[in-house]
């Protein structure tokens, strides 16, 4: 597993780094589980998932 994409998604799913997550968020869902879960999800990620989740941050930034 790669580290740092594991530490860049966890960051993801704990807050939006602009402090306001737009409706769409892909990972809004996500951010409403408890703690424990929203790690436990990661763990059981494969790196192409990671990949997947921190696309999806990358669109976001270049849409705004």
């Amino acid at each position: 597993m790669n580290f740092e994409k594991e530490s860049i998604l966890y960051g993801l799913l704990f807050d939006c780094p602009f402090g306001q997550e737009l409706p769409d968020c892909p990972f809004h869902e996500i951010r409403k589980l408890p703690y424990e879960q929203r790690y436990d999800l990661v763990q059981e990620m494969s790196e192409q998932e990671i990949d997947h989740w921190l696309a999806q941050h990358r669109k976001c930034l270049k849409s705004r």
